[in-house]
């Protein structure tokens, strides 16, 4: 029930900026002057508007625009809101050229452009919502700082989660990185602060409670020496398993 609920403030929020974009585009192509518009145009552009959202929309379903998980909204879905506008509009804009002139031919080149801006927009901003604005309600007192130590694919992973799921009450702060290239560089938007010779200074300065060791690649005598430096630090420490111990059951 809530998965349709959510579907269905979608569709209307999607009708809404199509609208949107669909009378932008003729503001626009008449240069911001609605009464430079011809009647001819004028007296059609309800008719085009209705026949334009009933396609999109029922082209935007097979896309499966409504049944991602926006909250992870990245290329693919920007992609899919790309091509699905590509088709409505351009075939919008080929019966217009070539059938019945209901309105300029550039109307639904403006228009496709202005789709894709504004919806693709609205679902980034709903990503962003959740991570931004459902990120605050959670108690300061139970948040956890999180050092990463590895500043790789495994890291930047972690990093990712925890920002997209602020519920789980950890932020990543900060992360550590052998390699002299990603030093002072970001991830993410997180920093790389420093080498492991620096966790101790990073976690104090930092306010850390939390360490993970996110380098399944290194072979166990590094892991083992980074650990135990970590461990110094009185954080918690945890350690990401590489793939032949989850195999093995030998996680540490």
């Amino acid at each position: 029930m809530k998965q349709k609920l959510k579907s269905g403030l979608f569709v209307f929020s999607d009708i809404v900026l199509l609208t949107i974009s669909f009378v932008a585009a003729y503001v626009i192509r008449f240069d911001f002057d609605f009464d430079a518009i011809p009647g001819i145009y004028v007296n059609r552009m309800l008719l085009l508007l209705g026949i334009s959202l009933i396609l999109k929309i029922a082209v935007f379903i097979p896309f499966k625009l409504y049944k991602s998980l926006w909250k992870y909204a990245g290329i693919y879905e920007l992609v899919s809101i790309f091509l699905a506008s590509a088709l409505t509009n351009g075939a919008i804009f080929v019966y217009i050229a070539f059938v019945d002139r209901l309105a300029p031919r550039s109307i639904f080149v403006i228009t496709g452009m202005l789709d894709v801006i504004l919806i693709g927009g609205s679902r980034l901003m709903y990503r962003l919502y959740r991570r931004l604005v459902l990120g605050r309600v959670i108690k300061m007192d139970n948040l956890r700082r999180v050092l990463i130590v590895g500043a790789g694919d495994a890291g930047a992973m972690i990093a990712k989660e925890m920002e997209l799921h602020p519920e789980l009450n950890y932020r990543p702060v900060a992360f550590l990185d052998d390699n002299d290239f990603k030093k002072g560089k970001k991830v993410n938007g997180i920093p790389v602060l420093g080498g492991i010779e620096d966790v101790a200074d990073v976690v104090d300065r930092k306010s850390i409670n939390e360490i993970i060791i996110a380098i399944p690649s290194a072979k166990t005598s590094v892991i083992n020496k980074i650990y135990e430096q970590c461990v110094k630090t009185k954080c918690k420490v945890k350690i990401l398993p590489s793939m032949s111990q989850l195999i093995d059951e030998t996680i540490m």
